[in-house]
Formats: C-alpha cells, structure tokens, sequence
C-alpha cells in the first residue's frame, strides 16, 4: 500500500512537471506485447523506422500494444542533448509505469538513430559528456519486465561490446561512459545493438545511406528475435504458473542469477537462451525497485537542464574535455544532416 500510494504521488508529479508527458494516467495492460519505441531526429511523432517494426512485431503476437515515446526528436530546436533527456525522462517513466500497473506484462523498447541513443540512456543509464547524468532502469524491471531492446544507428554506439551486432568496429559521434556500458552488457541476453561501417552516426563513418538501411537488412531477423523472445518468456510463465506460489514473479530472464539456461544460436549469430528455472525476485522486490526507481527519476527531473548547455550538476564530473568533443560532434552531425537532407531531395 504504502509503495502504491509512493508511485502515484510521484508519477502524478512527474507528469504535471513535463509537457512532453504521455504516460501520466493507468497504464492499459496488453494481452500481448507492449512494445515502446523511441523514434529517430526529424521523424514526425507516430511514423519512423521503429513505428513500422513495431506494428510488424505487434502483428505477430496477438493483443500487443505499440506506444511511442513522446518527445522532440530534434536537433536544434530543442537543441540535441535537450531532446534526448526529454526522451529519456518520458521512456523511463512509461517503462515504470507500465511495470507499476501491469506487472505481470512483457515490454519490448526499440529506438533508432536519436531514438536509440535514448533507449540506451534509459535502460542503462546516462551517456556522459554533454547530457544528462540520469540512473539507469533497475535490474530487476528489466530482467523481469523487458524481454527485448533492440536499437539501431546508436551515436553513442561503442565497439566490442557483447551486445553488438553489425560490421562497425568504430565508435559513435558521443561517448558512452564505462558504468552505462557495464550496465548494457550485463543484458546482453536481450539487447541488440545495430552499427554497420560507414554509418554516419554510429560508426562516425561517410555514407549516409548506411544509417537508413538496417529495417530492409535486418527487419525479418529483428521481428523473430523479439517474437522468440516474448515467447519464450510466455512459456516459461505458464510452465511456472502451476508450481510458484501465489504472487511471485516467474522466471524469464537467461541472466538472472538463479536460472538456469540453455543458449540457441539465432539467424544473426547471436546467442540468445531459454530459461528453466524460476527467478528469486518476488513482486514485492519488483514493486519496491519500481518506486525507487520513479523516485531516482523525479529526482533526476528536478535537476534536468532545459536550456541549451546543461547544469554542471548533470553532467560527468571532469567533463570539459568531453563537452568539447562533444560539441564539436554535433557540428558534424549538423553537417551530416544537412548533406542527407540534399540527398533525400535529390
């Protein structure tokens, strides 16, 4: 009662603090798959690489719901960093929302170009440098609550990392600092990175068409990865439902410490694994890392920058230096942009 009654004073506060806001009433629980994307810099709201993805994802698994993530996706007005936080902020919130309100419901996060870098930021937490320093989604949300997180086109993309895939092996236009990292690897099980050589963004590379290819390329091997996931998480619910207690969560997570996994190679040479055992996380765990984790976020909200050079105190400590490069990248990308924009034209 007394975390229930924590959530709904925070979130409502959250809500009426962000205009971009769009997770600020009861989440409306999917039969299916709920499944929040983070669309790219200048795609309008409700179209975009990850919106068609999506639908195809969602017309895979009956009773699934597609819901955007509300926010800029800009680069200039907002500026970048700003768009990204709102972003990340509004993701954030619609995941522990939806944890809150349906927690026995399965999500799926995908984002691409911008979109990716706040779904990054989001689950594993903030990048560094010029944006904001917000604490990541709690382990025990995602790895009981997110089955798949697929982005593509990531600036924030870093090479040789366990949850890569594609043929960059350069970093992207922005850092990703070490404990973000740390923390994306340890979901490696279900998340994908994809960055292919000469991406523009993700791989600093000079073919811009790179960045609009991976839906035709990899579109049929992202919506069965994230369908075999969902189903595997579903199987391993109803396998459990006749043997765990009464209100405990059951096990879907392959990189939880009390499973035990199988791994199967997929299309794309990743591994991906089965669970067979039941996790120790209980719902009471869950409910309590939701309301410390929409605390984190309102705390993180009250200190957000909203002008075009963030507060010193949400940034990287020593991160002149990276402030620096980081602006200097935004000029390339703002560059990059505007040689894209002549090509689409052409």
């Amino acid at each position: 009662m007394k975390h229930t009654l924590g959530l709904v004073v925070c979130i409502a506060q959250l809500a009426t603090a962000n205009a971009f806001f769009s997770f600020n009433r009861r989440a409306e629980c999917a039969k299916g798959l709920y499944i929040l994307y983070a669309r790219g810099t200048g795609e309008p709201q409700d179209t975009g690489m990850t919106h068609g993805i999506s639908v195809d994802i969602a017309k895979r698994i009956p009773g699934s719901k597609v819901v955007p993530v509300v926010y800029p996706a800009t680069f200039t007005a907002p500026p970048y960093q700003d768009s990204v936080a709102d972003g990340v902020k509004n993701m954030q919130e619609g995941i522990l929302q939806y944890a809150k309100d349906c927690p026995d419901g399965k999500m799926a996060l995908l984002g691409y170009s911008q979109g990716a870098h706040v779904t990054m930021d989001s689950v594993c937490g903030g990048s560094g440098g010029v944006f904001d320093k917000v604490p990541p989604i709690p382990e025990e949300i995602v790895k009981k609550s997110i089955v798949a997180m697929v982005v593509f086109g990531d600036p924030t993309h870093t090479p040789n990392v366990t949850y890569n895939t594609g043929s960059s092996i350069n970093s992207g236009f922005f850092e990703r600092s070490n404990a973000s990292i740390e923390t994306c690897e340890r979901y490696s099980s279900r998340l994908i990175s994809y960055c292919d050589t000469g991406d523009t963004f993700c791989d600093s590379g000079d073919i811009p068409s790179v960045h609009t290819s991976y839906i035709k390329l990899y579109g049929d091997k992202v919506i069965k990865y994230v369908v075999d996931r969902y189903n595997s998480a579903s199987n391993n619910n109803t396998s459990q439902s006749s043997t765990s207690m009464p209100g405990s969560a059951t096990g879907t997570s392959t990189d939880a410490a009390s499973s035990t996994t199988a791994a199967t190679a997929t299309d794309n040479n990743r591994a991906t694994a089965t669970s067979a055992g039941p996790s120790s996380a209980v719902d009471t765990t869950t409910a309590s890392a939701v309301s410390s984790a929409v605390s984190s976020v309102a705390t993180a909200s009250g200190t957000a920058n909203t002008t075009s050079s963030p507060s010193p105190s949400v940034v990287h400590s020593g991160s002149s230096r990276l402030e620096a490069v980081s602006a200097l990248r935004m000029a390339l990308i703002a560059m990059g942009l505007l040689v894209w924009g002549m090509m689409a034209q052409g």
